[in-house]
């Protein structure tokens, strides 16, 4: 298996520690972020705050959702310093254009944004009503302490992101990962990433939603290491 150190970027208002099951199945050693510890207020230097967290060795990059989002724009701006990337329920344009059917409706997002601003808690538990029950309590409670305005800033960046054209940039392997029946990311978002990036391998997982995944750790971390080994 490969010794590139391993940096794993939770998705939206949730704690460092959604990742930490799948990083330390695939390395002893590693490093845990939150989309919060990137920036304060500055979303879009996402990127470039990831790439400044990163060790100085190419590094595998594990993001959920919004993490797997700002981990393939950090590896389209500087790919050398990725060994891999793996992209679980993320997406290369998340709201739906005239050419781009697998996002979700730019409404939804901007009704969300602005239910955020008068019911926050309301906001918050219905997105990690995805999450699995024995995890949702911990995630709840980290979101819940976050401030409004710059839970409602990562929602106005998911307005404008779009990486399509840099795709081709990204020349690290990519591990896809996708759940059936996701209503935040659909999963025809990873086929679309899988079509268009250079080097990228697409798993569909068999538990449904946006965090399905969680209790697909074993299946995750064996194909990740799987493909690691392949690649050296």
């Amino acid at each position: 298996m490969s010794l590139s150190p391993v940096v794993t970027l939770s998705g939206w208002s949730c704690p460092a520690s959604v990742l930490t099951p799948l990083a330390k199945d695939i390395r002893e050693s590693y490093r845990s972020l939150a989309i919060d510890d990137l920036t304060d207020c500055r979303p879009f230097t996402y990127a470039l705050d990831l790439l400044k967290h990163l060790p100085a060795e190419p590094t595998t990059v594990i993001g959920w959702s919004m993490g797997g989002m700002i981990a393939l724009q950090a590896a389209s701006l500087s790919p050398d310093r990725f060994s891999r990337v793996v992209a679980i329920n993320a997406s290369p344009c998340f709201c739906a254009k005239d050419d781009y059917h697998a996002g979700v409706p730019e409404k939804a997002l901007r009704a969300m944004i602005q239910q955020l601003q008068t019911q926050p808690t309301q906001v918050i538990e219905n997105f990690h009503s995805c999450i699995p029950e024995h995890s949702r309590e911990q995630t709840v409670a980290h979101a819940s302490q976050l401030p409004t305005e710059r839970l409602s800033a990562q929602l106005q960046w998911l307005l404008s992101f779009d990486i399509r054209q840099a795709l081709s940039d990204i020349t690290c392997p990519v591990d896809l990962f996708c759940n059936p029946e996701d209503a935040i990311v659909p999963p025809d978002a990873s086929t679309y990433l899988n079509q268009h990036l250079p080097h990228s391998t697409l798993h569909t997982l068999n538990k449904v939603g946006h965090a399905g995944w969680m209790t697909e750790i074993a299946t995750l971390s064996r194909l990740t290491r799987s493909h690691q080994r392949d690649a050296q």
